[in-house]
């Protein structure tokens, strides 16, 4: 997905929007909701390609990815995040916005380096043969797995803000076709 689809997509106004502001405290103290709420969300979207079931497999997965990175990497677990699904035909943005630390904000920046620098699947493999263990461990592995199993083009983006923390972006773009074919 080059930027410039990116870009155009951000002109359109979505076919549809559903959003979700939470606080991820409240996500910690009882984690089932993240599944609830990609469940959710997956089941409202799936109407619209004709293999549901597919879609909503997908889906489900993509939006919990995000939704638990969002609530797990939150600096500030009692600041608000959101979750975002907007649908513009042949595309579907599922976006999280939350904030974090310079650390994470770092790592994510890493992660995104190295994903222009080789593919998801050989990133993926050096990630998990690296040895692991507290701070160090391999981070990334479900947003890589979203990029080498399901063709999702992800877009990172973390923007420093007056306190010292960073506003995290992340963006998974999918193809309806994507949904279609599984």
């Amino acid at each position: 997905m080059s930027e410039t689809t990116r870009r155009e997509l951000s002109q359109l106004k979505p076919l549809s929007t559903i959003e979700l502001r939470f606080v991820p405290l409240d996500f910690v103290m009882h984690w089932h909701r993240c599944g609830l709420a990609a469940d959710y969300f997956a089941a409202h979207l799936a109407y619209t390609f004709d293999n549901r079931d597919a879609a909503r497999a997908v889906l489900s997965t993509v939006v919990n990815e995000l939704l638990e990175n969002a609530v797990k990497f939150s600096s500030e677990k009692s600041r608000s995040a959101s979750l975002t699904v907007n649908h513009y035909g042949e595309w579907l943005a599922i976006e999280t916005r939350n904030r974090t630390d310079a650390r994470r904000a770092e790592s994510l920046g890493a992660l995104m380096r190295d994903l222009e620098a080789q593919s998801a699947a050989e990133l993926f493999l050096a990630r998990i043969a690296s040895p692991s263990g507290g701070e160090s461990s391999p981070s990334g592995l479900g947003l890589l797995v979203l990029k080498k199993d399901y063709a999702v083009r992800l877009t990172i983006e973390c923007e420093p803000v007056a306190d010292g923390s960073f506003e995290v972006f992340v963006q998974a773009l999918l193809h309806t076709d994507e949904l279609e074919i599984r």
